[in-house]
């Protein structure tokens, strides 16, 4: 993916609301450029206010399916303070409230997809928007129109044309599974024009490995909270057998099964702390990365992950209810 002003210009179009998309996307372009061909035909003056403009229909389809190059005819860009003004008055208000965060997700996975950001470009990437890629997506809180302007700002040293290929993905299927399969929460405050994300992935993936914990107790015959009473010269079972709880497989297949599945997943979470270690930039960080938007081997083994769990624990509730049943 490439980071271009019809991709961003794009995802944008997608997410707004009360005007077409021949006066909408010149309002975008507006931000960084007052006398741009979008517009309106034949333009050869400034405009400083977008509204009641119609736009020039040709040159905004071109830009949107980049196959036109973004020409500035502004002397110089402005600055960050004043596109982002520009932004926040003449653009947010035309974005629907139900969709912003989406849009500011789906922008971040395309800057983590364009390899140019990492490599040649990004210095042009930190120029605008203050840090590095890496730096960009571990941040949780965003100020959206400094973002977008900022967004906006960097696209102009890209090429539109890089992204023909990238801008007819751009659909509402697209940024619907952008959130769908990230590890995040969006949550977008239209007072402060703020959106924060929260990682959901690990804090699921921790409260999964808990119930398992519990249930592995439960088969090793080990305490809930365990407390050290050697000591005292006695283990802590003699003195709280109560603690101890134990499930019984009277099918001696099951009971392999169980402890073969958790030996399983044991190894899938070895596998999975080394896979999101990989490629880190920094080789002393020895924990785990969750990222926003995982990729696809650490979606396959979380997937794996969260199928062992849940077979583990179908096992445990039939061999409870069978115990009852069999008791009564």
């Amino acid at each position: 993916m490439i980071l271009c002003f019809g991709v961003f210009a794009n995802i944008l179009n997608l997410c707004k609301r009360g005007l077409p998309q021949d006066k909408f996307v010149p309002r975008i372009a507006w931000v960084v450029d007052r006398q741009n061909s979008s517009l309106a035909s034949d333009l050869n003056y400034v405009v400083d206010d977008p509204d009641g403009m119609e736009g020039n229909k040709s040159v905004v389809s071109k830009l949107l399916s980049c196959v036109r190059p973004l020409i500035l005819k502004d002397t110089q860009l402005p600055s960050l303070a004043v596109a982002r003004e520009r932004f926040k008055s003449k653009v947010m208000p035309f974005i629907k409230d139900d969709r912003v965060a989406k849009a500011v997700l789906a922008t971040l996975y395309i800057i983590s997809e364009d390899k140019t950001i990492r490599d040649e470009r990004k210095e042009r990437f930190r120029e605008y928007l203050g840090m590095y890629r890496d730096e960009l997506l571990q941040q949780t809180t965003f100020n959206v129109p400094d973002f977008f302007a900022r967004v906006l700002l960097y696209t102009t040293c890209v090429d539109n044309n890089e992204g023909r290929s990238y801008a007819k993905k751009i659909t509402d299927a697209f940024i619907e599974k952008i959130v769908k399969e990230s590890w995040a929460e969006i949550k977008w405050d239209a007072t402060t024009q703020a959106i924060t994300i929260m990682p959901t992935a690990e804090g699921e993936f921790r409260a999964e490995i808990e119930e398992l914990s519990e249930l592995r107790r439960s088969l090793m015959i080990e305490p809930v909270n365990y407390v050290d009473t050697g000591w005292l010269g006695v283990d802590e079972s003699v003195l709280f057998p109560s603690r101890y709880g134990k499930i019984e497989f009277k099918d001696p297949a099951v009971k392999k099964k169980v402890f073969d599945k958790m030996e399983q997943y044991a190894k899938l979470v070895q596998e999975f702390i080394e896979c999101s270690m990989k490629g880190q930039q920094s080789a002393a960080r020895q924990s785990v990365n969750w990222p926003i938007f995982p990729n696809e081997r650490m979606q396959a083994i979380r997937q794996q992950l969260e199928d062992i769990s849940d077979e583990l624990c179908t096992l445990y509730t039939l061999s409870v209810f069978s115990d009852r049943f069999s008791s009564q």
